[in-house]
């Protein structure tokens, strides 16, 4: 476990510092791998199936969010639904405009998955999905996960859809009714966006817990619930599923969830800590867990590096102080007297200006003298920072 931290430390102290050339680089990969796999798999407009043109795809989204990276696939695909026909192109763009509207310009985050969703289900490891939105999502990341399987299944129709299209004697309103048939009438594709809701609030709350190693038993318990859900449903539904798959797939999805784990939140939960303390409002009870820190050489570490991935530079500016620690004392290298007492206000609370984030480390709390206290007039007493009509 100690080489597998320090090979953590290494790898995020090397990230940080060269971020503005890694970022595009993996963002360039991801989009390249994502495109590759929709010409290969949905490659049905001729014209695009040419690897120039997914190179410079991708040399443009790795210069914007990965949300553009989506954008441009779910783009590609509608594109390729036209190479089927014009009809099943307009049913794609419809589909996807009405997800859009009813679900996606919610959670535009997570828009990713819709796309990598289909890629999960070739590769017998949907589970991926679900979990990983529980661990790195909200609640509301139950609704990237039901439409990430509703497009994954659209997908999965396609090309019995066009061999339909090739054949003449289906018209167009019989590969439409086909097309509908194949979402709204589909028991299995029902299934799984209760199963997937279901995996993504579970796994979420779980995380939420102020549990020991909850990263770790969300990722364990999500898996394990899919493959019960799985299970459960397939019999009572009367679906075909294989079983051996769902499991495998489950295990490969646990291996990927530790390792998002790892790189996300990797605590040391042996020298967890429970402190107590007060204002005049409430009481507070708080669960504090330090980090798992290599001890690397004094030639590899360096004080000003953090052991924090950014994966952009607003993150990085609203990542609260360093020289603050969480249980409201100033850290080793702060002067109990230089201690800023501004922005605090006196119930302990964040002031308006202050980064919510920051609500887990020091509490500086001012004295706020009454209007109706008078001041002290004392000859001993100074009276400072006052306007000159005060003055007066």
């Amino acid at each position: 476990m100690r080489t597998l931290t320090e090979l953590r430390a290494r790898i995020i102290r090397f990230y940080n510092s060269a971020d503005i050339y890694i970022l595009p680089a993996i963002k360039f990969i991801i989009a390249l791998l994502l495109l590759f796999a929709i010409n290969k798999n949905y490659g049905y407009m001729e014209s695009l199936n040419n690897m120039f043109i997914v190179v410079i795809l991708s040399v443009v989204c790795a210069f914007l969010p990965l949300t553009g990276t989506a954008a441009i696939s779910l783009i590609l695909i509608v594109i390729h639904c036209f190479g089927i026909s014009v009809e099943v192109g307009l049913f794609a763009a419809c589909l996807y405009l009405l997800l859009f509207i009813l679900v996606i310009r919610f959670v535009v985050k997570d828009s990713l998955a819709i796309v990598i969703a289909p890629i999960a289900f070739k590769f017998y490891i949907p589970s991926v999905i679900p979990v990983t939105l529980g661990m790195l999502g909200r609640i509301s990341s139950a609704l990237t996960a039901v439409t990430a399987v509703v497009s994954a299944y659209f997908l999965k129709e396609l090309p019995s859809i066009a061999v339909m299209t090739q054949n003449e004697d289906f018209s167009s309103l019989e590969i439409l009714n086909a097309l509908i048939d194949g979402i709204v009438n589909n028991a299995e594709m029902i299934m799984n966006t209760i199963i997937f809701a279901a995996v993504v609030i579970i796994v979420c709350l779980i995380r939420k817990l102020c549990t020991t190693y909850g990263w770790l038993i969300s990722a364990a318990v999500g898996n394990g619930i899919y493959i019960v859900l799985s299970v459960v449903g397939s019999f009572f539904l009367d679906i075909e599923i294989n079983y051996a798959f769902v499991i495998i797939g489950a295990l490969i999805s646990l291996f990927i969830n530790l390792v998002i784990a790892f790189f996300k939140f990797n605590a040391k939960y042996s020298g967890s800590r429970y402190l107590q303390f007060e204002d005049d409002d409430y009481y507070y009870y708080v669960k504090v867990i330090p980090k798992a820190k290599a001890s690397l050489s004094t030639d590899d570490y360096d004080d000003d590096d953090e052991e924090e991935i950014y994966f952009t530079s607003e993150d990085k500016m609203a990542a609260p102080p360093r020289n603050r620690n969480v249980n409201g004392r100033p850290a080793s290298n702060q002067n109990m007297d230089s201690r800023p007492v501004h922005n605090q206000n006196v119930n302990g609370r964040p002031a308006p200006n202050q980064n919510p984030q920051m609500y887990n480390t020091q509490v500086n709390v001012s004295y706020k003298r009454p209007v109706s206290e008078k001041p002290p007039v004392s000859g001993d007493t100074q009276i400072i920072n006052h306007s000159p009509d005060q003055k007066k």
